[in-house]
């Protein structure tokens, strides 16, 4: 058995895709990869990916996970670099600005 996050890692990995976190969770169950006894195991999966995240930027490493949408987790590792990288950035930066004018 995996923990939740070392789960969650393999399966994207695996997808080379980002996936929503219920999609992730439920995988990983049907798989035999991890056990729950949790009513929530979804909410379980999110809530840990969080909490290493946060654990590893505190000791000044880099997280494995990144939010890419509502709900929806890629890995770090997947980031591009150089003009990749600028032309996700000004995407973003773009989106988040028109987001602003719809609401």
């Amino acid at each position: 058995m995996l923990s939740m996050v070392d789960a969650a890692y393999a399966l994207l990995q695996e997808k080379r895709t980002p996936q929503h976190y219920k999609d992730l969770t439920n995988e990983a169950i049907q798989r035999g990869l991890i056990s729950t006894q949790g009513l929530t195991p979804e909410a379980s999966l999110l809530s840990a990916i969080s909490r290493e995240n946060s654990r590893r930027i505190q000791h000044g490493e880099i997280p494995r996970f990144e939010q890419v949408d509502d709900g929806v987790y890629g890995l770090v590792e997947w980031r591009p670099t150089g003009i990749e990288q600028k032309i996700q950035e000004i995407n973003q930066s773009t989106r988040q600005e028109l987001r602003s004018y719809l609401t």
